[in-house]
């Protein structure tokens, strides 16, 4: 078996103001898809919420007119 050696890399070093470039476009790019973000995950949030409420409405009618033990003790836990 033949010792591996390390192979050079396929790109040449990058230079530290290079980074600092690539890192203040990186930074720029996220804060320009963040409100697009979190516009999103506030639209999910409220779905989510209104998911929710709509099946807390619904048991607790059925806590009203409880079927089995099982309902009513879910229920209290809900309240």
């Amino acid at each position: 078996r033949k010792a591996q050696t390390a192979k050079p890399p396929l790109s040449p070093p990058v230079s530290p103001i290079n980074t600092e470039t690539q890192e203040k476009i990186k930074l720029e790019r996220k804060r320009q898809r963040n409100p697009v973000v979190a516009s999103k995950c506030h639209k999910r949030k409220l779905e989510r919420i209104s998911k929710l409420r709509k099946k807390v409405k619904l048991l607790k009618g059925k806590s009203e007119n409880p079927n089995t033990d099982s309902e009513e003790q879910f229920v209290k836990f809900l309240d």
